[in-house]
Formats: structure tokens, sequence, C-alpha cells
């Protein structure tokens, strides 16, 4: 995986180190994906899980988001943590502190149902406490899939 380098105006607040992005993956409530489309990008918000370099986020069987994603499986991502503006008495030098990651992954739908489990248990993890019970009903109609990050950029600004 590779890490961007961002313009040297905004070397002070790169991330450098890879355990610190990984931080931000535990902060960010959720991330923007976006899927190549014919006329623009199709971008949606998904609740996600993070482990080893890889997203994994949950899905219908059907939609949009995939039917683009069998056609092309490269997403880019984005996500913010800890937004908060800097506000000034000066007009149009606001500013605002905040964590932030973006990059590029490659897509691969998940279809073995031990693997599924694994992934789901990971991404409710984030957001709730074990034990999780996947009925036949749930992992029958759930479609899992696996970002393997190909490069990133992460910052904070404070």
């Amino acid at each position: 995986m590779q890490k961007s380098i961002a313009g040297e105006k905004h070397m002070r607040r790169l991330i450098r180190e890879y355990k610190k992005a990984e931080y931000l993956f535990e902060r960010i409530p959720f991330l923007y994906l976006s899927f190549k489309d014919t006329v623009s990008p199709y971008t949606v918000p998904v609740f996600y899980g993070y482990k080893d370099g890889k997203i994994f986020f949950h899905s219908s069987l059907k939609g949009k988001k995939i039917e683009l994603l069998k056609k092309s499986s490269t997403v880019s991502f984005a996500g913010v943590a800890d937004f908060k503006i800097k506000r000034s008495h000066i007009p149009c030098s606001f500013g605002c502190r905040y964590k932030s990651i973006t990059g590029t992954a490659k897509a691969k739908i998940i279809k073995n149902k031990k693997e599924k489990v694994k992934i789901l248990d990971t991404i409710m993890k984030k957001y709730a406490k074990p034990p999780f019970n996947y009925g036949p009903q749930i992992l029958d109609k759930t479609l899992v899939v696996e970002l393997k990050i190909k490069n990133f950029s992460a910052k904070i600004s404070e």
C-alpha cells in the first residue's frame, strides 16, 4: 500500500506514519465511497469496518453501487472525524479542525459464508458489542465487500 504525499504547503498536516493513519479508521464514523459511473462519480455514505489494510462494507444484493462495482472494482473513499469550525470575526478567515483520510482501493465481493461472518463481525464491532448472530436470511440477502487499500492520504489539522 502506498502513502500519498501532499504538496509542501500541507506537509505539517500530513500523517506519515501508517499506524497513526490506521487510528483514523477507528475515529471516522462512516466513509463516503465513490464508484465509477459513465457521466460522473456515484458517491454514497457507508458504515464500514477496517482491519489489516482493508475496508469492509455490506450492502443489499442489488442497487446502483453494486451494479457499478461489478463494472469497475476501483473505488475511492473519504472520511472525516472530529470536525470543528474555527470561527473568526474577520470575513473569509474561518478554518476548521479535522482528521481525514482519502484513498483508492480495489473491491472484491466476498461469497464464502464463513468469511462473510468474520467480516460482518468486523463491521459490527465498530458500532456495537458482540455477540452477533446472523441467520441464514441475513447472510443470503447481504452482499459483503472487501476493499484492499491501494493508496491513501491522511491529514490532521488542529
